[in-house]
């Protein structure tokens, strides 16, 4: 089965609340997501719901502001947070389901300043 599939049928875990990242980094890369459709070349089709604010001059850090409330998204919305350290950096999917958001798929990894940049595969709820 597909990724995006997979992600619409996986029955998940009922969140109490989404942990967002505040801040972005160059080497992490964290960002906040709407996943919009599957796509060929890189798995999944997203739409960036998070913007870099503050860029420092340095031009290598920034805040990590949301620009949607959640709270407005239609039952049935696939979101996916990219956060962590450079040790442990972790992909998280969630889906608003009619009893909340539900989080239904995780994949961990480094980053590359740890010699990483590798995810490993995706574990499913």
């Amino acid at each position: 089965m597909e990724l995006y599939e997979s992600l619409q049928s996986a029955k998940g875990v009922l969140v109490e609340d989404i942990v967002f990242p505040r801040s972005w980094n160059h080497l992490k890369g964290e960002y906040v997501a709407l996943v919009t459709g599957k796509d060929d070349k890189f798995g999944l089709r997203r739409d960036f719901i998070s913007s870099r604010k503050n860029l420092t001059s340095s031009r290598l850090n920034a805040d990590l502001v949301l620009n949607v409330n959640l709270k407005d998204l239609p039952v049935g919305t696939i979101l996916e947070v990219k956060d962590g350290s450079h040790k442990n950096l972790s992909q998280k999917i969630y889906r608003k389901d009619s009893d909340g958001w539900k989080k239904i798929a995780v994949r961990e990894g480094k980053s590359a300043y740890f010699g990483g940049g590798w995810m490993k595969e995706w574990k499913f709820f």
